[in-house]
This record gives C-alpha cells, structure tokens and sequence, in this order.
C-alpha cells in the first residue's frame, strides 16, 4: 500500500522494517501511548476535522467522549509521551485528512494494563474520522498468533458467534443465518 502512495504513521519505540517507510514515526516513551492517542484524537475534535457526518449519524456518547478528552491536554501529553505537541498535531491531522484510514496494531510492546485503554482510543480514533465500516477502513490486530484472531473472527471460540458477536445476542444470530441463507 505503501509503495502505492498509502501513507504510514508508525507508533513504536522501536525501529522497525516498517518504521523505515512511515511518513511519520512516533516514538512515545513506554506506558504513554494511551495518552498519545488522546492527545490525536482531542486534536482532531478541537480542530474539527472529525467526521461530523459519521459522528452524527453512526454514534452515540460524544459529549461524553469529547469532556473525557480535557485529561489529554497536549502540554501534558508532550511531557508524558516525550513527543513534541507540533508532532502529535501533524499525526493527528494526517490521519484524519485521508478519505479511508485502516489501524493495525500489535500489543505486545504496550504494558498489559494499558492495552484495553489502548484499543478502545484506537476505536474511537476511528469513529472520529469516520474510518469503520467502509471499504479501506478498520481495525485489525495484530496478535501473536495469526490464527488467535481468524479464528475469533470466525466464531470458533465457544462464547462468540462470527464476528464476535455474543453467542446470546438473538438479533446478531438472526442477522448471521439472513447471511447465510442468502
């Protein structure tokens, strides 16, 4: 995608293969991602370059998403993260600049404590820019075993239908035998 003209920003302390293609590399210091993508995504809600239109549309709970954001004040996140506020404003306008955005993201660098707060900015990051549910967009993990994730995907675990939706959930079951049907 890269060599096709994608553009790639890149969190990670560590140098990578990857890191050596990124149009922006951010290296936050260990235990400061969650503040990192805060801080993006209270750039991106300040500057109004959110989504509006998906927003409205698609989501619920952005008055409270958008007072939870007063913690990510950018002076504080460039001391917590070790990255520059111009550096986190540049990040952040990139990302919600392009038309279709996906996030793959690995964990295992991010202290076990810190991930679930991670993935959940990672989705709301998303949903600001409007970057779930059409085509070139999402999230996808990277875990540590490729087959960890197909295999959730697919509904091969005990308590999740495809999809990951909860095996007690009758509207998700009715909508997967619609699919299957069809």
């Amino acid at each position: 995608a890269i060599n096709n003209g994608a553009k790639a920003i890149v969190i990670d302390q560590r140098e990578t293969e990857l890191t050596r293609h990124a149009d922006i590399w951010l290296r936050p210091i260990p235990g400061s991602e969650y503040a990192l993508l805060g801080g993006m995504i209270r750039t991106i809600i300040e500057e109004s370059i959110d989504d509006h239109d998906f927003l409205d549309e698609n989501c619920t709970g952005l008055e409270e998403l958008k007072y939870s954001l007063w913690k990510f004040d950018l002076l504080q996140v460039e001391a917590q993260t070790g990255i520059s506020q111009a550096d986190i404003r540049e990040a952040a306008r990139c990302f919600a600049a392009l038309d279709t955005a996906s996030i793959i993201y690995g964990l295992e660098t991010i202290s076990p404590h810190l991930r679930s707060d991670c993935v959940t900015a990672l989705v709301n990051l998303s949903l600001v820019t409007g970057n779930i549910g059409k085509e070139s967009t999402g999230l996808y993990p990277l875990h540590t075993g490729g087959n960890d994730q197909g295999s959730i995907d697919m509904g091969c675990v005990p308590d999740l239908l495809p999809g990951h939706f909860d095996l007690t959930d009758t509207n998700a079951k009715d909508r997967l035998e619609n699919q299957w049907n069809s």
